[in-house]
Protein backbone atom coordinates (compact mmCIF):
# COMPACT_ATOMS: atom_id res chain seq x y z
CA UNK A 1 0.00 0.00 0.00
CA UNK A 2 2.93 2.28 0.95
CA UNK A 3 4.52 1.99 -2.53
CA UNK A 4 1.50 2.52 -4.27
CA UNK A 5 1.01 6.12 -2.61
CA UNK A 6 4.87 6.76 -3.14
CA UNK A 7 4.17 6.00 -6.99
CA UNK A 8 1.00 8.27 -6.63
CA UNK A 9 3.12 10.78 -4.89
CA UNK A 10 6.11 10.82 -7.59
CA UNK A 11 3.60 11.23 -10.38
CA UNK A 12 2.48 13.94 -8.65
CA UNK A 13 5.54 15.62 -8.51
CA UNK A 14 6.34 15.03 -11.63
CA UNK A 15 3.58 16.26 -13.40
CA UNK A 16 3.41 19.91 -11.42
CA UNK A 17 7.35 19.98 -12.09
CA UNK A 18 6.41 19.38 -16.19
CA UNK A 19 3.73 21.94 -15.61
CA UNK A 20 6.19 24.62 -13.56
CA UNK A 21 8.77 23.65 -16.35
CA UNK A 22 6.29 24.67 -19.56
CA UNK A 23 5.17 27.91 -18.31
CA UNK A 24 8.27 28.86 -17.03
CA UNK A 25 9.90 27.54 -20.34
CA UNK A 26 7.01 29.22 -23.05
CA UNK A 27 7.42 31.93 -20.48
CA UNK A 28 11.25 32.87 -21.36
CA UNK A 29 10.92 31.70 -25.32
CA UNK A 30 8.81 34.37 -25.50
CA UNK A 31 10.36 37.17 -23.50
CA UNK A 32 13.70 35.91 -26.05
CA UNK A 33 11.25 36.13 -29.21
CA UNK A 34 10.09 39.92 -28.43
CA UNK A 35 14.00 40.58 -27.61
CA UNK A 36 15.04 39.69 -31.04
CA UNK A 37 12.25 41.24 -32.43
CA UNK A 38 13.05 44.53 -30.88
CA UNK A 39 16.45 44.11 -32.03
CA UNK A 40 15.18 43.85 -34.89
CA UNK A 41 13.00 46.18 -35.67
CA UNK A 42 15.52 48.96 -34.05
CA UNK A 43 18.20 47.55 -35.72
CA UNK A 44 15.31 48.28 -39.32
CA UNK A 45 14.02 51.49 -37.84
CA UNK A 46 17.19 52.92 -36.98
CA UNK A 47 18.71 52.28 -40.79
CA UNK A 48 18.65 55.77 -42.65
CA UNK A 49 16.64 54.39 -45.76
CA UNK A 50 13.94 54.47 -43.08
CA UNK A 51 13.66 57.08 -40.51
CA UNK A 52 14.92 59.77 -43.52
CA UNK A 53 12.13 58.55 -45.48
CA UNK A 54 9.58 58.63 -42.01
CA UNK A 55 11.00 62.00 -40.81
CA UNK A 56 10.38 63.85 -44.10
CA UNK A 57 6.93 62.05 -44.72
CA UNK A 58 5.47 62.19 -40.95
CA UNK A 59 6.97 65.95 -41.23
CA UNK A 60 5.48 66.63 -44.89
CA UNK A 61 2.02 65.23 -43.28
CA UNK A 62 2.00 67.36 -40.26
CA UNK A 63 2.45 70.47 -42.52
CA UNK A 64 -0.62 69.86 -44.52
CA UNK A 65 -3.24 68.71 -41.91
CA UNK A 66 -5.07 71.45 -40.47
CA UNK A 67 -6.05 69.50 -37.25
CA UNK A 68 -5.60 65.99 -35.81
CA UNK A 69 -6.36 62.87 -37.36
CA UNK A 70 -5.92 59.33 -36.73
CA UNK A 71 -6.48 56.38 -37.83
CA UNK A 72 -8.86 54.76 -36.72
CA UNK A 73 -7.11 51.64 -35.55
CA UNK A 74 -5.44 51.01 -38.48
CA UNK A 75 -1.94 52.09 -38.52
CA UNK A 76 -0.69 51.54 -42.24
CA UNK A 77 -2.80 53.61 -43.74
CA UNK A 78 -1.45 56.94 -42.97
CA UNK A 79 1.68 56.57 -44.18
CA UNK A 80 3.92 55.62 -47.52
CA UNK A 81 4.65 52.16 -48.37
CA UNK A 82 8.29 52.52 -46.61
CA UNK A 83 6.06 52.57 -43.43
CA UNK A 84 3.88 50.19 -43.96
CA UNK A 85 6.82 47.71 -44.37
CA UNK A 86 7.60 48.12 -40.37
CA UNK A 87 3.88 47.01 -40.11
CA UNK A 88 2.37 49.31 -37.54
CA UNK A 89 -0.47 49.20 -35.50
CA UNK A 90 -1.63 52.68 -34.77
CA UNK A 91 -0.63 56.78 -35.25
CA UNK A 92 -2.29 59.71 -35.08
CA UNK A 93 -0.74 62.68 -37.10
CA UNK A 94 -1.68 66.73 -36.06
CA UNK A 95 0.13 70.34 -36.93
CA UNK A 96 3.57 69.61 -34.72
CA UNK A 97 3.45 65.86 -33.44
CA UNK A 98 3.30 62.57 -35.06
CA UNK A 99 3.33 59.21 -34.03
CA UNK A 100 3.60 55.55 -35.87
CA UNK A 101 3.77 52.67 -33.26
CA UNK A 102 4.71 49.38 -34.29
CA UNK A 103 4.33 47.79 -30.87
CA UNK A 104 1.63 47.22 -28.79
CA UNK A 105 0.32 46.68 -24.48
CA UNK A 106 3.98 46.28 -22.77
CA UNK A 107 5.88 46.16 -25.91
CA UNK A 108 6.04 49.76 -27.37
CA UNK A 109 8.38 50.58 -30.17
CA UNK A 110 7.82 53.27 -32.65
CA UNK A 111 8.53 56.60 -34.21
CA UNK A 112 7.91 59.90 -32.64
CA UNK A 113 7.96 63.01 -34.51
CA UNK A 114 7.94 66.48 -32.75
CA UNK A 115 7.93 70.13 -34.16
CA UNK A 116 11.28 72.02 -32.55
CA UNK A 117 9.61 75.53 -32.18
CA UNK A 118 12.87 76.99 -30.89
CA UNK A 119 14.79 76.01 -33.77
CA UNK A 120 12.48 76.85 -36.23
CA UNK A 121 12.48 79.86 -38.36
CA UNK A 122 9.70 82.28 -40.37
CA UNK A 123 10.32 80.08 -43.60
CA UNK A 124 11.49 76.65 -42.22
CA UNK A 125 10.44 74.04 -39.62
CA UNK A 126 12.58 71.75 -37.66
CA UNK A 127 11.56 68.60 -37.00
CA UNK A 128 13.04 66.35 -34.35
CA UNK A 129 12.22 62.23 -35.04
CA UNK A 130 12.67 59.88 -32.02
CA UNK A 131 12.99 56.25 -31.35
CA UNK A 132 10.52 55.11 -28.49
CA UNK A 133 10.13 51.88 -26.62
CA UNK A 134 8.88 51.15 -23.36
CA UNK A 135 11.17 52.59 -21.33
CA UNK A 136 13.09 54.99 -23.57
CA UNK A 137 13.38 57.96 -26.25
CA UNK A 138 16.19 58.75 -28.45
CA UNK A 139 16.32 60.98 -30.82
CA UNK A 140 17.75 59.79 -34.36
CA UNK A 141 17.29 62.34 -36.72
CA UNK A 142 16.39 66.19 -37.52
CA UNK A 143 15.19 67.96 -40.40
CA UNK A 144 14.52 71.25 -41.55
CA UNK A 145 11.59 71.92 -44.01
CA UNK A 146 9.97 74.80 -45.58
CA UNK A 147 6.83 75.84 -44.41
CA UNK A 148 5.05 75.96 -48.12
CA UNK A 149 6.25 72.14 -48.32
CA UNK A 150 2.99 70.37 -48.23
CA UNK A 151 1.38 66.91 -49.52
CA UNK A 152 -1.67 67.69 -51.81
CA UNK A 153 -4.56 66.55 -49.83
CA UNK A 154 -6.11 64.07 -52.32
CA UNK A 155 -2.44 62.43 -52.28
CA UNK A 156 -3.08 61.95 -48.68
CA UNK A 157 -6.60 60.36 -49.19
CA UNK A 158 -5.51 58.07 -52.24
CA UNK A 159 -3.05 56.87 -50.06
CA UNK A 160 -5.02 55.99 -47.54
CA UNK A 161 -7.29 54.43 -49.46
CA UNK A 162 -4.96 52.03 -51.07
CA UNK A 163 -3.27 51.30 -47.87
CA UNK A 164 -7.28 50.16 -46.50
CA UNK A 165 -8.29 48.06 -49.71
CA UNK A 166 -5.04 46.32 -49.09
CA UNK A 167 -5.85 45.74 -45.22
CA UNK A 168 -9.26 44.52 -46.51
CA UNK A 169 -7.92 41.67 -48.73
CA UNK A 170 -5.79 40.53 -45.34
CA UNK A 171 -8.49 40.96 -43.09
CA UNK A 172 -11.49 40.06 -44.75
CA UNK A 173 -13.74 39.09 -41.98
CA UNK A 174 -13.21 42.49 -40.26
CA UNK A 175 -15.66 44.82 -41.03
CA UNK A 176 -13.65 47.45 -38.64
CA UNK A 177 -11.72 47.63 -41.53
CA UNK A 178 -14.30 49.16 -43.69
CA UNK A 179 -15.56 51.21 -40.67
CA UNK A 180 -11.70 52.85 -40.36
CA UNK A 181 -12.06 53.30 -44.36
CA UNK A 182 -15.51 55.09 -44.11
CA UNK A 183 -14.59 57.58 -40.60
CA UNK A 184 -11.76 58.11 -42.89
CA UNK A 185 -13.15 59.54 -45.95
CA UNK A 186 -15.94 61.50 -44.12
CA UNK A 187 -13.01 62.82 -42.19
CA UNK A 188 -12.08 64.81 -45.50
CA UNK A 189 -15.46 65.10 -46.68
CA UNK A 190 -15.82 62.57 -49.39
CA UNK A 191 -18.82 61.19 -48.91
CA UNK A 192 -20.01 59.94 -52.27
CA UNK A 193 -16.64 57.69 -51.61
CA UNK A 194 -17.80 56.98 -48.52
CA UNK A 195 -21.22 56.16 -49.49
CA UNK A 196 -20.15 53.51 -51.83
CA UNK A 197 -17.72 52.14 -49.23
CA UNK A 198 -20.76 51.90 -46.45
CA UNK A 199 -22.79 49.65 -49.45
CA UNK A 200 -19.67 47.24 -49.64
CA UNK A 201 -19.29 46.83 -45.94
CA UNK A 202 -23.31 46.16 -45.85
CA UNK A 203 -22.99 43.80 -48.84
CA UNK A 204 -20.38 42.17 -47.60
CA UNK A 205 -21.57 41.89 -43.61
CA UNK A 206 -25.31 41.46 -44.71
CA UNK A 207 -25.32 40.27 -40.97
CA UNK A 208 -24.10 42.93 -39.05
CA UNK A 209 -25.88 46.44 -37.46
CA UNK A 210 -23.14 48.67 -38.17
CA UNK A 211 -23.10 48.70 -41.77
CA UNK A 212 -26.84 48.55 -42.80
CA UNK A 213 -26.80 51.89 -40.29
CA UNK A 214 -24.08 53.81 -42.04
CA UNK A 215 -25.71 53.10 -45.53
CA UNK A 216 -28.89 54.18 -44.05
CA UNK A 217 -28.03 57.27 -42.68
CA UNK A 218 -25.27 58.19 -46.05
CA UNK A 219 -28.12 57.49 -48.27
CA UNK A 220 -30.41 59.68 -46.36
CA UNK A 221 -27.95 62.28 -46.99
CA UNK A 222 -27.78 62.03 -50.40
CA UNK A 223 -30.92 62.81 -50.93
CA UNK A 224 -32.93 58.71 -50.72
CA UNK A 225 -34.22 58.97 -47.35
CA UNK A 226 -37.41 56.73 -47.94
CA UNK A 227 -35.47 54.25 -50.06
CA UNK A 228 -32.79 54.27 -46.92
CA UNK A 229 -35.31 53.71 -44.49
CA UNK A 230 -36.88 50.78 -46.36
CA UNK A 231 -33.75 48.94 -46.69
CA UNK A 232 -33.05 49.26 -43.59
CA UNK A 233 -36.46 48.09 -41.98
CA UNK A 234 -36.40 45.54 -44.56
CA UNK A 235 -33.03 44.21 -43.12
CA UNK A 236 -34.45 44.84 -39.59
CA UNK A 237 -37.35 42.53 -40.10
CA UNK A 238 -35.29 39.92 -41.06
CA UNK A 239 -33.04 39.94 -38.57
CA UNK A 240 -35.45 40.64 -35.87
CA UNK A 241 -34.20 41.70 -32.02
CA UNK A 242 -34.35 44.08 -29.84
CA UNK A 243 -30.45 45.50 -30.42
CA UNK A 244 -31.33 45.84 -34.18
CA UNK A 245 -34.60 47.65 -34.07
CA UNK A 246 -32.94 50.08 -31.89
CA UNK A 247 -30.36 50.90 -34.67
CA UNK A 248 -33.46 51.47 -36.66
CA UNK A 249 -34.60 53.47 -34.06
CA UNK A 250 -31.61 55.36 -34.18
CA UNK A 251 -31.76 56.14 -37.85
CA UNK A 252 -35.40 57.46 -37.33
CA UNK A 253 -34.42 59.39 -34.42
CA UNK A 254 -31.61 61.09 -36.30
CA UNK A 255 -34.06 61.80 -39.81
CA UNK A 256 -36.53 63.22 -37.25
CA UNK A 257 -39.88 60.60 -38.46
CA UNK A 258 -41.60 60.01 -35.26
CA UNK A 259 -44.10 57.81 -36.76
CA UNK A 260 -41.45 55.58 -38.09
CA UNK A 261 -40.00 55.77 -35.09
CA UNK A 262 -42.38 54.69 -33.03
CA UNK A 263 -43.57 51.69 -35.25
CA UNK A 264 -39.90 50.79 -34.74
CA UNK A 265 -39.72 51.23 -30.66
CA UNK A 266 -42.88 48.77 -30.78
CA UNK A 267 -41.66 46.19 -32.63
CA UNK A 268 -38.30 46.48 -30.37
CA UNK A 269 -40.05 46.27 -26.97
CA UNK A 270 -41.62 42.90 -28.16
CA UNK A 271 -38.59 41.62 -28.01
CA UNK A 272 -36.06 39.81 -25.69
CA UNK A 273 -34.28 42.66 -24.47
CA UNK A 274 -30.31 41.50 -24.99
CA UNK A 275 -27.50 42.08 -27.04
CA UNK A 276 -26.95 41.63 -30.46
CA UNK A 277 -24.73 38.95 -31.61
CA UNK A 278 -21.96 41.87 -32.75
CA UNK A 279 -22.20 43.80 -30.07
CA UNK A 280 -19.33 44.03 -27.61
CA UNK A 281 -19.55 47.55 -26.50
CA UNK A 282 -21.35 50.01 -24.78
CA UNK A 283 -25.13 47.97 -24.94
CA UNK A 284 -25.72 48.93 -21.30
CA UNK A 285 -27.90 51.90 -22.08
CA UNK A 286 -29.97 51.20 -25.32
CA UNK A 287 -33.65 51.30 -23.37
CA UNK A 288 -32.97 54.73 -21.55
CA UNK A 289 -32.01 55.96 -25.04
CA UNK A 290 -34.41 54.79 -26.76
CA UNK A 291 -36.74 56.27 -24.10
CA UNK A 292 -35.12 59.83 -24.68
CA UNK A 293 -35.18 59.84 -28.40
CA UNK A 294 -38.82 59.03 -28.04
CA UNK A 295 -39.23 62.20 -25.19
CA UNK A 296 -37.67 64.46 -27.89
CA UNK A 297 -39.90 63.48 -31.06
CA UNK A 298 -42.83 64.50 -28.56
CA UNK A 299 -43.76 60.28 -27.92
CA UNK A 300 -44.11 60.81 -24.40
CA UNK A 301 -46.37 57.96 -23.57
CA UNK A 302 -43.94 56.28 -25.65
CA UNK A 303 -41.07 56.92 -23.75
CA UNK A 304 -42.84 55.89 -20.47
CA UNK A 305 -43.86 52.81 -21.90
CA UNK A 306 -40.24 52.34 -23.16
CA UNK A 307 -38.78 52.82 -19.78
CA UNK A 308 -41.67 50.08 -17.67
CA UNK A 309 -40.73 47.86 -20.51
CA UNK A 310 -36.86 47.89 -19.85
CA UNK A 311 -37.61 48.35 -15.78
CA UNK A 312 -39.58 45.17 -15.85
CA UNK A 313 -37.08 43.46 -18.13
CA UNK A 314 -34.33 44.39 -15.76
CA UNK A 315 -36.43 43.18 -12.55
CA UNK A 316 -37.12 39.39 -14.19
CA UNK A 317 -33.98 38.71 -16.50
CA UNK A 318 -31.32 40.70 -14.48
CA UNK A 319 -28.77 42.81 -15.61
CA UNK A 320 -26.55 40.37 -17.47
CA UNK A 321 -29.42 39.71 -19.78
CA UNK A 322 -30.82 42.61 -20.62
CA UNK A 323 -29.61 45.71 -22.06
CA UNK A 324 -28.19 46.84 -18.10
CA UNK A 325 -29.78 50.17 -17.41
CA UNK A 326 -29.79 50.73 -14.30
CA UNK A 327 -33.90 50.81 -12.58
CA UNK A 328 -33.16 54.34 -10.76
CA UNK A 329 -32.25 56.02 -14.09
CA UNK A 330 -35.06 54.64 -15.69
CA UNK A 331 -37.36 55.60 -12.65
CA UNK A 332 -35.88 58.96 -12.57
CA UNK A 333 -36.26 59.65 -16.39
CA UNK A 334 -40.32 58.56 -15.95
CA UNK A 335 -40.35 61.09 -13.63
CA UNK A 336 -38.70 63.56 -15.80
CA UNK A 337 -41.10 62.70 -18.56
CA UNK A 338 -44.23 62.93 -16.17
CA UNK A 339 -42.73 66.68 -15.74
CA UNK A 340 -41.50 67.28 -19.29
CA UNK A 341 -38.22 68.09 -17.84
CA UNK A 342 -36.58 68.80 -20.92
CA UNK A 343 -32.90 70.46 -19.33
CA UNK A 344 -33.27 67.32 -17.22
CA UNK A 345 -33.32 65.30 -19.62
CA UNK A 346 -30.60 66.58 -21.68
CA UNK A 347 -28.21 66.46 -18.79
CA UNK A 348 -28.82 62.73 -18.39
CA UNK A 349 -28.59 61.85 -21.72
CA UNK A 350 -25.31 63.46 -21.85
CA UNK A 351 -24.68 61.41 -18.38
CA UNK A 352 -25.46 58.21 -19.90
CA UNK A 353 -25.21 58.16 -23.52
CA UNK A 354 -22.97 55.51 -24.12
CA UNK A 355 -23.80 54.82 -28.09
CA UNK A 356 -22.33 57.01 -30.99
CA UNK A 357 -21.55 54.35 -33.83
CA UNK A 358 -19.53 57.36 -35.37
CA UNK A 359 -17.14 57.66 -33.70
CA UNK A 360 -13.71 56.21 -33.95
CA UNK A 361 -13.48 54.72 -30.26
CA UNK A 362 -16.84 52.91 -31.20
CA UNK A 363 -16.37 49.94 -32.21
CA UNK A 364 -18.55 48.14 -34.86
CA UNK A 365 -18.12 44.78 -32.85
CA UNK A 366 -14.54 42.84 -34.80
CA UNK A 367 -15.08 39.55 -36.50
CA UNK A 368 -18.09 37.84 -38.21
Amino acid sequence: MRWKIVLVLIVVIVLVAGAGIAFFGQAFYMMWRYGKWLDVMQAKMGAAEYYEAAGRDLAMYCQSVESEIDDYGIGKMLYPEIIWELNPNYGSVSPELAEVNMGGGFCRLGYWLELNKSESTDEENTWDLYIYTETTQTKIYSLRLNKEKRIAKQDIIDCAVKGYNREMELRPDDIDVHKAKILYLLKFGQREAALEASRKAANEFSDHWWGQLERAILEAEAGDRTGAGERFLQWAENHAGFANYFYLCYFYYQEKLPNEFAEAAAKALKQRIKRAEYDEHWTEHYGLLLSIYAYELERYELASEICEVMESAQREEGQEQTSGDDIDDLREMKNLIRDRDSAAIDKLYRQKNRFDPLSSWYWAGGKR
